[in-house]
């Protein structure tokens, strides 16, 4: 799994890329009241901003953030995840706990590569998540 910074949704954009350089991150969860939103990555940031000429002064990362939709809990198994993020589009999502604290980032050929070399992940493993239980570990 991927590191993943956090962000509140009320930030900006210029402090959302600012803190993804400082942190040489990719991608910051998104936290909107408590809890996770969705995600900002540096693609969603730079097409705002310079093919959209949005002004990161202004606007907020709630505003160009991608869905709630691309947040998995970190007990579900492996297949279901894998099966859920294809139907959904999504390339990466943010994996947190049942708490809703953050583990990581997760993306498609991870997961795809799990369900591979382990066929039957979700007995043997018994239902856990790239080996993440509800508590996060």
């Amino acid at each position: 799994m991927e590191r993943v910074g956090v962000i509140r949704d009320n930030r900006t954009l210029r402090e959302a890329a600012k803190r993804m350089d400082e942190e040489a991150l990719g991608v910051l969860a998104v936290r909107h009241e408590g809890s996770i939103a969705g995600l900002l990555t540096d693609r969603n940031l730079m097409r705002s901003v310079i093919a959209h000429g949005v002004d990161a002064d202004r606007v907020r990362v709630g505003e160009v953030q991608v869905a709630e939709d691309s947040v998995l809990f970190g007990s579900m198994d492996v297949v279901d995840a894998s099966t859920l993020m294809r139907s959904r589009g999504l390339r990466r999502a943010i994996v947190v706990n049942a708490e809703g604290v953050v583990l990581g980032l997760v993306n498609c050929e991870q997961l795809e590569g799990a369900c591979r070399s382990k066929p039957g992940a979700s007995e043997d493993e018994g239902g856990k998540f790239l080996g993440f239980g509800t508590s996060g570990r």
